[in-house]
């Protein structure tokens, strides 16, 4: 891929105090050859995000912009161990990241971009108190306006956590093990583009005044990529002129009066069909084939999602859905409990030609343990969590004749008092990892034997 660096001739280097952490973002010294790269720091924690552009392949119809987040065990002076001593694919907290970086940027680019945009980011240092995943965040945007992109930034990423009823910015892994918040908000100068978080059971109210807070804050974050670019000698970063698409407006003024028919039919295959061949004609009045105009079959199926969308929003505006009901009409959805056995809820409901399979278990949730990152995260939320016992006691006790061999206690973060459950001997329950009293250690009762007793 090839690109125009434009990064200065010498580094540089902006910080500022937001929310009583010292954030700094440095450029010109690592990635020279990028489009734009930057540096970001908040106390050990160094993230390094590199976004190089180029030309897109010819006929694309959407925006290839890839980012990819990939943390190296090497930041925090470590190397990998065990059986496999390599690093392999992303992991669950990369991908989560990536995507984390991706939202708040994509939607910013003009529809009719169509330029190759590739964003790396990843730490190069790593305290395992100060997550990258928010400096990441930080580090895309900055180098985007290095790289001069046409998109509606830049944009404040910060991550708000609320200990004793105060909230602190850029929290760290100790300071999250007492916050009843962990919320992530990147916002632009003008509005909120992403929310992401967790709270215990958190009032609208204060959760709507934690958001206001990390957009105030976010406009901290804002000022300082103004302040690099400054430092660097480079020009302000100047907003592109927002592109309407003329094929969108030809298609709304021919072709919106059949489409609004067409998504009002209930049933959602002959919805399907009668979509596409409505495409079928469009891109056979707009680009006959054989024609050597500019408008070509691609670019009108292009503009034919947007199109569909924006009919889809009138109708959904107009107090219609698209299979034709109203708002206040509710689908007819029979429903059967009791399909599957071995499962202590199960249930399968219909509606229209959809069938899904309700299969739920009491498990604990993974996300109540936290991330499996660099930093040793905590994350809270305000899932019900379950604790799964399994002793000799249980299976020759007086369970054993009503075939239990689990006793499952479950507790929710708004009530103490549990709520126990027997499950039958061949029930497939995972263990749990919750600190109990019968549990101090916080391991799996299995793992505290010499070996996994059988069911």
């Amino acid at each position: 891929m090839s690109s125009t660096p434009i990064a200065p001739r010498r580094p540089v280097t902006v910080e500022r105090t937001i929310g009583g952490k010292i954030v700094s973002i440095e450029t010109g010294r690592l990635a020279k050859q990028a489009s734009g790269a930057v540096v970001v720091r908040v106390g050990d924690t160094m993230t390094l995000v590199a976004t190089v552009s180029g030309p897109g392949r010819e006929g694309l119809d959407f925006f290839p912009l890839t980012v990819d987040y990939r943390e190296k065990v090497y930041a925090a002076g470590k190397f990998p161990g065990g059986f496999i001593k390599r690093e392999g694919r992303p992991t669950t907290k990369e991908i989560l990241t990536s995507r984390l970086i991706d939202r708040p940027i994509r939607p910013l680019f003009s529809d009719m971009f169509r330029d190759e945009v590739q964003i790396q980011a990843g730490p190069i240092s790593a305290d395992r108190q100060n997550d990258a995943d928010v400096l990441s965040m930080i580090g895309a945007s900055a180098s985007l306006i290095l790289a001069r992109l046409p998109f509606l930034g830049p944009i404040g990423s910060i991550r708000l956590a609320r200990i004793e009823g105060k909230y602190v910015a850029l929290p760290t892994a100790d300071e999250m093990k007492g916050s009843d918040l962990d919320l992530v908000v990147a916002s632009t100068d003008r509005a909120i583009v992403m929310i992401e978080g967790f709270g215990q059971e958190l009032p609208e109210s204060e959760m709507h005044d934690a958001i206001m807070q990390a957009h105030r804050w976010n406009q901290d974050v804002i000022a300082l990529q103004h302040e690099l670019l400054a430092a660097a000698g480079l020009p302000p970063y100047v907003q592109p002129a927002i592109v309407n698409d003329p094929l969108l407006q030809t298609l709304y003024e021919r072709y919106a009066h059949d489409l609004r028919n067409i998504k009002q039919i209930h049933l959602k295959a002959e919805r399907s069909a009668g979509t596409k061949e409505l495409l079928k004609r469009a891109q056979g009045d707009l680009a006959p084939e054989g024609s050597t105009g500019e408008v070509t079959a691609a670019k009108v199926k292009a503009s034919f999602y947007k199109f569909e969308e924006k009919v889809v929003r009138e109708l959904i505006l107009d107090g219609k859905r698209a299979d034709g009901r109203d708002l206040a009409t509710c689908d007819r959805s029979p429903a059967k409990s009791g399909c599957s056995p071995e499962r202590m809820v199960r249930r399968s409901f219909s509606a229209e030609r959809r069938r899904p399979w309700s299969l739920p278990c009491l498990v604990r949730v993974p996300m109540s343990s936290g991330s499996m990152g660099l930093c040793r995260s905590s994350a809270k939320s305000s899932c019900w969590t379950t604790t799964c016992l399994r002793s000799q006691s249980e299976r020759s006790g007086p369970f054993a004749a009503l075939g239990v061999a689990r006793s499952v206690t479950v507790r929710s973060p708004s009530d103490p008092s549990p709520l126990s459950f027997l499950l039958p001997a061949n029930s497939h329950t995972r263990f749990a990892s919750s600190r109990t009293s019968s549990n101090p250690t916080g391991q799996a009762p299995w793992r505290r034997s010499a070996g996994r007793p059988s069911a």
